[in-house]
């Protein structure tokens, strides 16, 4: 029974019959073909559970979508360090500009006494 590939679970009691035995004789003295049944029967659910392979089969799909968003996060935040940089740049350019208007005001209130801002 074991030797032929079966596509449905071996009962220990079926195999036991089979051979003329008590059930409790395979696991007490043939442990090692009650082992194997037990594999063999865990393979037969594996492979017909389709739900456990649609499951992997989602993952993998989910897998795949998460890295291809993983992907675009990337040039995402490539693009915003880049345009964080030229931001940057913009402001200390403003701040010097702004630097020297103050400087000029501050000239010509020394020149002119105080100016009042509007």
């Amino acid at each position: 029974m074991l030797e032929k590939p079966e596509k449905n679970k071996i009962s220990v009691t079926a195999l036991a019959e089979t051979v003329g035995i008590s059930h409790s004789t395979i696991y007490n003295r043939y442990s090692d073909i009650a082992t194997k049944i037990q594999t063999h029967n865990m393979s037969v659910l594996i492979a017909n559970d389709n739900s456990f392979k649609d499951k992997l089969t989602q993952t993998k799909v989910d897998k795949g979508k998460l890295k291809n968003e993983n992907i675009r996060l990337k040039e995402d935040v490539q693009k915003l360090v880049s345009l964080n940089a030229k931001y940057e740049m913009d402001n200390q350019k403003l701040k010097r500009e702004v630097e020297l208007l103050e400087k000029r005001v501050s000239d010509l209130n020394i020149k002119y006494g105080d100016i009042k801002l509007l």
